[in-house]
């Protein structure tokens, strides 16, 4: 599912549901990049991660369900 919106701005804002490994890896790597910066950021462990997400490592997974989403806009995540 894909839905697209636009701020005022002009600048289209698309969001994808996240379905193959490479869009997985891209919204674990997000938080990354976006706080890169910041000198007080501690961010998680990319395996924990990983794990979290797994469904065959987290029991979570055996009686619920997950939507994970990414936003684009100009073709990178925003």
């Amino acid at each position: 599912m894909t839905r697209t919106m636009t701020r005022t701005t002009g600048t289209a804002v698309t969001v994808e549901a996240v379905r193959r490994r490479t869009q997985r890896r891209r919204f674990i790597e997000f938080p990354y990049r976006l706080y890169r910066d910041d000198p007080v950021y501690v961010p998680p462990l990319r395996r924990d991660c990983r794990r979290l997400l797994s469904r065959r490592r987290n029991p979570f997974f055996e009686y619920g369900e997950v939507g994970l989403f990414l936003a684009y806009r100009g073709g990178r995540v925003a």
